[in-house]
């Protein structure tokens, strides 16, 4: 099974079926994570480990991206990364890159220096409901 051939340094997002942002799809009679499948087919089953993302991406299946670790890891991770505040002028800057330019989640947090996470919910949350 090839999913990602000649990986580069960017984010390699599955495409196909997302669930809560990361890919799923039938792997040997059941559903898994894309980003595990890519780890069990390169360095076997990760078992009661996580496959974890380097950019926070999580529809992100570039081998380069993953590592293993455990849920205290992620969580650790996930704190490290998510505590930048976004400014109204950012969170504007974000929608309008995404909604009228159509740029990738990853390539507007690469810009502001900010988790893949961190855009995501900017976009789902931002504006306010009134």
């Amino acid at each position: 099974m090839t999913l990602v051939s000649n990986p580069s340094d960017e984010c390699v997002e599955f495409k196909h079926s997302l669930n809560y942002g990361y890919g799923r799809l039938s792997y040997h009679g059941e559903v898994w994570r894309a980003n595990r499948v890519v780890w069990a087919e390169l360095n076997g089953d990760p078992g009661e480990m996580h496959v974890l993302h380097t950019c926070d991406n999580r529809a992100c299946v570039n081998p380069k991206h993953l590592y293993l670790g455990t849920q205290a890891d992620n969580n650790r991770d996930t704190a490290l990364r998510s505590t930048r505040l976004l400014t109204r002028n950012e969170k504007e800057w974000i929608l309008n890159q995404y909604n009228h330019w159509g740029a990738p989640i990853q390539e507007i947090a690469d810009e502001l220096e900010v988790s893949y996470q961190i855009v995501w919910q900017t976009i789902r949350q931002w504006p306010p409901k009134s």
